[in-house]
């Protein structure tokens, strides 16, 4: 999250950071990055596709980030797929945030489902320990940002987005 972010950067000004108050510096970030938010951000390709084929197929799609919920939401409607979610739950939507299974569980809740019909999809190792936590199947995003030892623990893993739909089907069957 934003918090932890900002931590690491003023861990290694060190000394010269050692006066700014971490809070404070926390908002300041969280209020320049979310309206910044989808200046270099672009969908995958074939995103839409897979998210259109999951909702065709029944399923809820739902958001579970670190990101500052405000933000999360401003990057899905700048992209134009807000609509397509049931929820959206940021890191600071709940007490804690991934690794710690409980905004997972959130926002399956929210999203009108439970963990044994839900599917993590992510790309860090905090994505697939609340997946664990949460007793939910996990598909790991090669695709994405995380470095490959990252998907150990991952219930399955996918080399694009379009082969998320088939690999949750065969996870969660209908």
């Amino acid at each position: 999250g934003a918090a932890a972010l900002v931590a690491r950067l003023l861990d290694r000004a060190g000394a010269a950071a050692s006066g700014i108050d971490r809070l404070e510096a926390t908002h300041r970030y969280i209020a320049d990055y979310t309206p910044r938010s989808l200046d270099e951000t672009r969908l995958f390709p074939g995103t839409e596709d897979a998210l259109d084929r999951l909702r065709r197929d029944g399923w809820r799609l739902a958001v579970c980030t670190n990101k500052p919920v405000a933000a999360a939401r401003h990057i899905l409607e700048g992209m134009s797929i807000s609509p397509l979610f049931a929820a959206i739950a940021g890191g600071d939507s709940y007490p804690t945030r991934k690794p710690d299974p409980a905004s997972l569980r959130g926002a399956v809740e929210t999203a009108g489902s439970v963990a044994a019909r839900a599917v993590m999809v992510g790309d860090h190792t905090n994505d697939i320990q609340a997946a664990s936590g949460a007793q939910v199947a996990s598909i790991f995003a090669r695709w994405g940002y995380g470095r490959p030892e990252m998907e150990t623990g991952a219930t399955a893993a996918c080399a694009t987005i379009g082969d998320i739909p088939g690999v949750a089907e065969r996870l969660i069957p209908a």
